[in-house]
């Protein structure tokens, strides 16, 4: 005779199961928003790309790599990637100098350190156009305090944004300045998790502050250092607003005419849609080989 009980449910697989759905249900708007707003966009360019795609033309017919292949004839593409190298190269190493300085002066303070910190990061919540707008008037060439600065102390005063032989490096002043609170806050965050015993085995065993830094500080700051690094040069290939605002047409001698601002005018000026995204890649894969090499190159290899 058949047996009548019948085994009862998996009960442990059935609450995984539950589990699972209700973790994938949660997730579910995260991947439509990565599936929208990034990945439809990233293959939506590709295709533009490899098109003829003129915004006011009805057909867009298919040319393949002929975009890519007009970068190499295009002088204008080769002056705003020099450009933008010219900004990477001044840009980094500046802002990485001045925020690790901040950082570590920060970090001995005791009393209003949360003030100063806030003085220093409020430079990155300002807008681009509020930013132009002061450094504009700071860097006027007859008006400007930086040029009364300068000539109360014997230096000549400067042309700033007029002279192409100083626009890149005002862009990066400015820049710099705008930028470094960000930088610095992570210094000092990386900064403040060094374990204090490190210090106290370094001046036991005789070392200066000096000594201290550079073989303590550094070598424990180099997971911060190559986050910094990675994230900096990032966000220098990708400078526009301000490079708009103070060379809308790329500025003297066409200076200031980085990539994302080439693109910009590519687009919007020509209508040239396929051309521009076809840039845009371009800079994408410089972006990507440049965090490659990094990654491989200043991978932090100290622990603690």
């Amino acid at each position: 005779m058949p047996s009548l009980v019948h085994p009862a449910p998996d009960r442990s697989r059935t609450m995984r199961s539950q589990q699972v759905l209700t973790a994938y249900l949660f997730v579910l708007p995260a991947i439509v928003f990565f599936l929208i707003f990034l990945v439809y966009p990233l293959v939506r360019g590709l295709a533009m790309s490899l098109q003829d795609y003129q915004i006011a033309a009805p057909e867009k017919p298919f040319v393949g790599l002929e975009n890519y292949r007009k970068l190499f004839d295009d002088p204008d593409f080769s002056a705003s990637l020099l450009a933008t190298f010219k900004f990477t190269a001044m840009f980094v190493p500046a802002v990485i100098l001045v925020a690790l300085g901040l950082a570590v002066m920060l970090n001995m303070i005791r009393r209003g350190a949360a003030l100063y910190r806030a003085i220093y990061f409020a430079p990155v919540m300002t807008a681009g156009v509020a930013v132009a707008l002061i450094w504009r008037y700071v860097m006027h060439p007859s008006l400007g305090s930086a040029n009364l600065l300068l000539e109360s102390v014997g230096l000549p005063p400067l042309n700033w944004f007029v002279d192409a032989a100083t626009a890149m490096p005002s862009l990066v002043l400015v820049s710099v300045w705008q930028s470094m609170g960000l930088q610095t806050i992570l210094f000092l965050a990386g900064l403040q998790g060094i374990p204090q015993h490190f210090y106290d085995a370094a001046k036991i065993d005789g070392a200066g502050q000096w000594q201290s830094f550079r073989y303590v500080t550094l070598p424990l700051l180099q997971h911060t250092t190559l986050f910094v690094t990675v994230t900096t040069i990032i966000s220098s290939f990708q400078v526009f607003t301000l490079a708009f605002l103070f060379g809308r047409d790329g500025g003297p001698g066409k200076s200031l005419l980085v990539m994302v601002l080439y693109i910009q005018h590519t687009i919007m000026g020509r209508g040239n849609a396929g051309y521009a995204a076809a840039m845009a890649f371009v800079l994408f894969a410089i972006i990507m080989l440049f965090t490659l090499a990094q990654l491989a190159l200043l991978r932090a290899r100290w622990e603690y």
